[in-house]
């Protein structure tokens, strides 16, 4: 019998070659190594170690140090002088008693802005957290997607390969057929052409492979094993979605960059309300003694600035735009969150749908065939 057009049995024969040779040698099934990475490793080492979440880090102590700042009391100004005396090598005037003053100032500015200024670092802090954990969940998503990378081009490399290892098998049947005189050597010829294009589809596939994992490297520290490991057994049927209102309503208290939009809103705020409290700077109460002949009295006394040119309108003006913007942003991240949550929600559905038609007897006849073959 001639082997007239070999390629569809090329194929044919591939598809049922490696369940074949995985019976016959279940030993050829690589098994993952006890050094492989999962995918929850992958994650752990990639939120520990990303110096985009350290960075992260870093701003929220730098928040809290800001915070610390805006709740300090001010410290007191201790003043000495001294009135009615000579100069340096001169004589003191007559008539005239030598004055001693001390005495202490209390600046009254900050205690008068304390207030907004710990409220506006209060949501600096919140916000930084929400940026540390929106840094944590990229990190998680990219990292995730590297793996998933890896992991298709590494299944894809191994496929390559029992597929030429089938083609080779398949050549030393044909050319023992050959030999037999059953089978024309066109058929070998064309067999082995059909070979050279396997191995160099291996080649691009492994070429993919190399590519994926220094894509995946960054996030585990440039160190990488040699072999990922995956799960490929049918997972468990899904469970049945909430209402899409319930993701929309988490939405507004769970996700980072709609809470950060949330503390930069109201620390704009908080910042409109420091600002008007500028109108009056400068703000302070004295208290002390002076001596007079040697009989002591005291000094007491408030300073007040008259805000008759600078009012700090422009300041003013400066923090109510920033607040509007910031509250136009948050309303926008928002908007975008609602529609993001409404498609996510929409195609969760079809793909349960699909996961649900496929669990119900394609895996299995998928695996039927497999052992048939």
């Amino acid at each position: 019998m001639s082997l007239r057009n070999p390629r569809w049995i090329v194929h044919l024969v591939l598809a049922m070659g490696a369940g074949f040779a995985r019976a016959q040698d279940p030993s050829d099934r690589r098994a993952p190594e006890p050094a492989a990475l999962t995918l929850d490793r992958v994650l752990t080492i990639a939120v520990e170690h990303h110096p985009l979440v350290e960075a992260a880090e870093a701003r929220v102590r730098a928040a809290r140090g800001s915070r610390g700042t805006a709740g300090t009391f001010p410290n007191p100004i201790l003043t000495y002088q001294v009135e009615n005396t000579a100069f340096p090598g001169g004589t003191a005037p007559a008539g005239l008693d030598r004055e001693t003053s001390f005495f202490g100032t209390l600046p009254l500015e900050s205690l008068w802005q304390r207030w907004p200024r710990v409220h506006a670092a209060n949501d600096a802090i919140l916000a930084a957290q929400a940026d540390l954990a929106l840094a944590r969940r990229q990190v998680v998503l990219e990292a995730a997607r590297a793996f998933y990378r890896v992991a298709l081009a590494q299944v894809a490399a191994e496929g390559a390969g029992e597929i030429q290892q089938g083609v080779d098998s398949l050549i030393r049947y044909v050319g023992q057929r050959v030999e037999e005189g059953v089978a024309s050597r066109g058929d070998l010829i064309r067999l082995e052409v059909e070979r050279d294009r396997v191995a160099a589809d291996r080649a691009l596939q492994e070429a993919q492979l190399i590519q994926a994992r220094a894509t995946l490297a960054p996030f585990l520290n440039d160190s990488l094993p040699a072999r990922l490991a995956y799960d490929d057994s049918p997972g468990e049927a899904a469970a049945a979605l909430p209402p899409e209102e319930y993701f929309a309503s988490r939405m507004l208290t769970s996700r980072p960059d709609i809470l950060a939009a949330q503390a930069r809103a109201r620390a704009a705020a908080s910042e409109v309300s420091v600002q008007r409290t500028l109108l009056v700077r400068q703000l302070g109460v004295t208290f002390g003694s002076k001596s007079i002949g040697g009989a002591p009295t005291m000094i007491a006394g408030v300073s007040v600035p008259m805000p008759l040119f600078d009012r700090n309108r422009g300041e003013v003006g400066r923090a109510a735009g920033e607040r509007v913007a910031l509250e136009r942003e948050l309303a926008w991240a928002e908007r975008t969150a609602r529609a993001e949550v409404a498609g996510a929600y929409a195609a969760a559905r079809v793909l349960g749908a699909a996961v649900a038609t496929l669990q119900q007897g394609s895996l299995e006849r998928a695996a039927t065939a497999r052992r048939v073959a």
